[in-house]
């Protein structure tokens, strides 16, 4: 029987695995949280989303039928995020 390691989460992001919302000034990113600290947010599996009156609309079709994946990997500066929330509270 092969086992996997455990690797503890204790000292993640309190909302590392979950899919957040990440606001930034000049487009809106839908993924999963993997790290965020002082220097860089990484999100996995990320969709995003630049027009600003249809914001609103990505996020509840967003919520309604999953993240539509345009890229693997996403890593931002931390300065730049104005803001990192769950998608469930954004759109709940």
């Amino acid at each position: 029987m092969t086992s996997t390691p455990f690797v503890p989460h204790h000292d993640r992001h309190p909302f590392h695995g979950i899919t957040v919302v990440v606001d930034t000034p000049a487009r809106v990113f839908v993924g999963r949280l993997d790290t965020a600290d002082d220097v860089e947010v990484v999100l996995k599996d990320v969709g995003y989303h630049d027009d600003i009156a249809t914001r609103e609309d990505y996020l509840s079709r967003t919520a309604k039928y999953g993240v539509k994946r345009l890229t693997g990997v996403v890593t931002l500066p931390t300065a730049s995020a104005v803001s990192i929330r769950p998608l469930a509270e954004v759109v709940g």
